[in-house]
């Protein structure tokens, strides 16, 4: 755990001073300092890596509040294992890998997501870093499925 406390360390340094840019982006700063998940749980060193990795490319990039908005939901997400926000009256629905798949191949077809999403992919060499981002662009413009379809993928890939 000793390359986790670093890494947190680093993150903290990191995203402090990125989201000085942009007050909106607190919660974001909030959900990336963690070193546990909702739960209680101690986050995987992979998973904080990922996490410091997320917050060097927000220190070198300009982020809108929406971009922050979407990010945190997919961070939370990816830590916490469940849906960030809503009223929780019934059990969350699995994943339909089908659907999901669709509405990526459907994102893929727009050509201004198709932008954003190529953008995401070339901001970073970290396979599961682009992933991330991508699955920010996907919330963002609404595309609930393929944005979890995402998160699964990241999931997998960390355990």
């Amino acid at each position: 755990m000793k390359i986790a406390a670093v890494a947190a360390a680093l993150l903290t340094l990191t995203v402090g001073t990125a989201m000085a840019k942009d007050d909106q982006c607190v919660g974001l700063r909030k959900l990336t300092e963690s070193r546990t998940s909702a739960t209680g749980s101690a986050l995987s060193a992979k998973l904080i890596d990922m996490l410091t990795g997320i917050a060097a490319l927000l220190s070198r990039h300009e982020t809108t509040g929406e971009q922050c908005a979407s990010l945190s939901t997919v961070i939370s997400q990816l830590v916490n294992g469940r849906k960030h926000g809503g009223k929780r009256l019934e059990e969350d629905k699995p994943l339909d890998v089908r659907q999901a798949q669709a509405q990526l191949g459907e994102a893929e077809q727009d050509a201004d997501i198709r932008s954003l999403l190529e953008q995401a992919k070339s901001s970073s060499d970290d396979r599961n870093i682009q992933l991330i981002l991508e699955a920010a662009v996907l919330d963002s413009e609404g595309l609930n499925s393929a944005r979890d379809l995402q998160i699964q993928t990241v999931r997998e890939q960390l355990h």
